[in-house]
């Protein structure tokens, strides 16, 4: 079934996986051969014509599943659960994207910048594998294999520095983005306590597109702060009335003061 929805441009989903399998690379990367009209792709052992109408769908309900780096960049992630740590996740991107739009496209572009580089290197210790593997005779008296071994392992050496600059460059940006984790993190905590009221009537439903809303209104209140923190102080307090005058007017008023305390109660530290 895979191979048929690959050649004939077919939608394919994997429903519960746990992890992204090895083998789903060339897909997810589109390693394409081109031969003249036809196109193909090798999956394991099988070459098999490519369809560019071709989808690949993961699927899984395992909240806590482990994506790594070199995955992540190559998919693209959405996540239909709301966790507080996923939308700590989120909401702290907004406020940087709000605050310090330019921090986060550095971020961005230094994780595409270093899946390339992780990428070259795999490039160049497979070419040095096949040329070890297809060299004949004497190794130390092939003159063109060691020449190209010398290059490769100083191409290595470039790649390892800038991974290492790379990795340093990400932990200074990580450390400004972790000034304006506070605000995130009882955003996310509000919304919970809020998803709280749908327990006491069906009719207390709030979505998450209207709480985001809510939370970016907070964003563009001007404040007389002299600094960050007192900036990010008055953002929460300015959220929490936002919040509570938007849910309680759409509440009965004998829920509004018990909303009022499930907020104390649910923001407490």
């Amino acid at each position: 079934r895979s191979d048929l929805a690959v050649r004939f441009g077919k939608i394919m989903i994997i429903q519960e996986i746990d992890q992204v399998d090895s083998v789903l690379f060339p897909l997810l990367r589109k390693d394409i051969m081109v031969q003249g009209p036809r196109r193909s792709i090798q999956i394991g052992e099988k070459v098999l014509d490519y369809n560019e109408n071709f989808r690949l769908y993961l699927c899984t309900r395992n909240p806590l599943i482990e994506i790594p780096p070199n995955a992540s960049a190559l998919v693209s992630i959405i996540n239909y659960t709301v966790t507080l740590s996923g939308l700590e996740g989120q909401l702290l991107s907004i406020i940087i994207n709000h605050e310090k739009p330019e921090l986060e496209k550095k971020k961005t572009e230094l994780l595409h910048n270093e899946e390339n580089l992780k990428m070259q290197l795999a490039d160049l210790e497979k070419a040095l594998l096949e040329e070890l593997a297809s060299s004949q005779g004497n190794i130390l008296e092939n003159k063109t294999l060691i020449e190209s071994l010398n290059q490769t392992k100083s191409k290595s050496n470039i790649i390892a520095t800038s991974l290492k600059e790379s990795t340093a460059l990400q932990e200074s940006l990580d450390k400004e983005r972790e000034v304006y984790r506070g605000l995130a993190h009882k955003g996310s905590k509000l919304f919970i306590v809020m998803s709280d009221l749908q327990k006491i009537s069906n009719m207390y439903r709030f979505s998450l597109a209207m709480y985001l809303n809510l939370f970016k209104k907070c964003l563009e209140y001007q404040t007389q702060a002299s600094n960050i923190q007192e900036k990010l102080t008055e953002s929460t307090n300015q959220l929490f009335r936002i919040v509570f005058n938007h849910v309680g007017s759409s509440l009965f008023k004998r829920d509004r003061l018990m909303f009022g305390l499930h907020i104390v109660k649910g923001m407490r530290p």
